[in-house]
């Protein structure tokens, strides 16, 4: 496998849409950097939507297989004349042999507009 950092960069910021705070617009996604293995300097290979909004935490399975992603916050978001609400979730991402991710499957989470603080992964035995 490859040497890879992965960075969470998020955004959360409202605006108004018929008296309803709505996403602004911005930046969701989890940027994956290769890094060279003679100079540790890193080079961007992938930026991946996480499916949700404001990735707060995620967190590698111990087999180095698996990423998940705790999106933190609730959001409405303008979708043509309606809104709709995309709740916090878990966004869960296979690691390929080259560091990159793919999207595997979302699971929404009943925190209604609460957030969530953090989310990890244990082993169970």
């Amino acid at each position: 496998m490859v040497n890879s950092m992965y960075v969470g960069n998020r955004a959360a910021g409202t605006t108004d849409f018929r008296g309803t705070p709505v996403f602004a617009g911005g930046t969701n996604n989890i940027a994956v950097f290769r890094i060279n293995q003679e100079t540790g300097e890193p080079s961007l290979i992938q930026n991946i939507d996480t499916r949700g909004f404001t990735p707060r935490t995620f967190a590698l399975d111990p087999s180095g297989r698996i990423l998940v992603v705790g999106n933190q916050t609730t959001m409405a978001v303008r979708d043509g004349a309606t809104v709709k609400t995309v709740p916090a979730n878990l966004a869960v991402f296979k690691i390929r042999a080259d560091g990159e991710l793919d999207f595997v499957k979302e699971y929404d989470l009943a925190v209604g507009r609460r957030p969530l603080w953090w989310m990890g992964l244990v082993t169970l035995r």
